[in-house]
């Protein structure tokens, strides 16, 4: 979890250099962000994870949390006039809610789930690609698009399990 975790991080941050998108400016509510994560991990049912939180200066009223407790926040989460957050408590409870996703690996075991099914599938789509590279590329592009189907990001089940161990914490 904490390599995949880093990973996703890691490509973000780039992502964010990339489009010339700042992160991590604003020390005073960054210090907020990562004092409330400490606090929240420090009681998680995974406190040894090495939590890490940033603050990317992107407008989206959102936060998320990658496998091994990496978070970011978004700006417009915490925008004092149309942000989501207006105190630090609301902004406890989403971090939370983040940190809960980590804690019950739902991006971990949503991403088992696809690795198996790939597993499971490759050896059809070789034998399909060897005959005709075409009906390769159609097959490949229906098999993504009925993966995205079947293996949404969070499901609603995750959304509500994320909550209740969100409010634990």
């Amino acid at each position: 979890d904490v390599e995949i975790g880093e990973e996703v991080l890691r490509d973000f941050l780039n992502t964010l250099n990339r489009k010339k998108i700042s992160y991590d400016e604003d020390k005073a509510l960054l210090g907020q962000i990562r004092e409330i994560v400490r606090r929240i991990g420090a009681v998680s049912h995974y406190p040894e994870l090495p939590w890490e939180a940033h603050l990317a200066e992107v407008r989206d009223v959102n936060a998320w949390c990658a496998p091994g407790g990496k978070i970011v926040v978004y700006r417009g989460l915490v925008d004092a006039k149309r942000g989501l957050c207006q105190t630090s408590h609301e902004l406890a409870a989403v971090l939370a809610h983040e940190c809960a996703h980590a804690t019950a690996r739902h991006t971990t075991r949503s991403r088992s789930r696809t690795y198996t099914l790939l597993a499971s599938i490759f050896p059809v789509y070789l034998a399909v690609a060897v005959f005709s590279p075409a009906g390769g590329d159609l097959f490949g592009l229906a098999f993504n698009e009925s993966l995205n189907l079947y293996l949404p990001s969070y499901s609603r089940g995750q959304e509500l399990e994320a909550d209740a161990i969100g409010l634990l914490y």
